[in-house]
Formats: structure tokens, C-alpha cells, sequence
């Protein structure tokens, strides 16, 4: 599993890339010490990091919990205010963290074909 996942993300390298030069460029700079940058310099900002990590955090102890009690039967067997706030929460997060208008439409990968 490890290994076809950094295969696929090698080849997007190429298959993302402008030309087959910036291809080569990226891959040269994989393990390039010579720019070494702070995290938060790279685009997120102290807040998006905490997020990020608490985010991580969280998948972490769902991937745990749900290998030894399914998610959904536990879910169930709370009181329905219960169950309702974690549902409302939910959609709450993804409220919050979404990404909305015109201006934050990523291009779709396939497009340029």
C-alpha cells in the first residue's frame, strides 16, 4: 500500500507539471535542503496549523473508536439530543470550513486536456 501510494504521488508529479523540465525541477527539489522554510511560511497561518492537527487528532480517535465499537450502532444508542448535536455540529464544521463563491472554484485537474 505504501509503496503504490508514493508511486501515484511521483507520477501526479509529472502528470501535473507544465513541461517535462518543470517535472524534473520539483522532483530535484524533493529532498532540497538548500530552501529550507518554517512550516507557517508555506501558506498557513498558526490557526490553520492548530486546526489542522486538531483536525488529525480527531480522525484518529474516530479510526480508533470505530475499530472497537462501530460508529454508527454507539451513535444510535444515545439519547436523540445527543445524537442531534453531533449531527448539528457536523454541519456546523462543514458550514465553518467550507469553501464558497467564485473565487475559491479550483480548477478541476482534467480540464487542461
Amino acid at each position: 500500500m505504501t509503496i503504490t501510494f508514493v508511486t501515484v504521488c511521483f507520477a501526479w508529479v509529472f502528470f501535473r507539471a507544465n513541461s517535462f523540465k518543470d517535472a524534473l525541477y520539483v522532483i530535484s527539489n524533493f529532498t532540497s535542503t538548500k530552501n529550507e522554510h518554517k512550516i507557517i511560511e508555506l501558506g498557513l497561518g498558526q490557526v490553520e496549523i492548530i486546526i489542522a492537527i486538531l483536525s488529525i487528532v480527531c480522525l484518529i480517535c474516530f479510526d480508533y473508536y470505530h475499530k472497537k465499537q462501530r460508529v454508527i450502532s454507539a451513535l444510535n444508542k444515545q439519547g436523540v439530543i445527543f445524537r442531534y448535536g453531533i449531527y448539528l455540529t457536523i454541519i456546523f464544521i462543514i458550514l465553518i470550513f467550507g469553501v464558497y463563491g467564485e473565487n475559491s472554484v479550483s480548477e478541476f485537474i482534467y480540464f487542461q486536456f
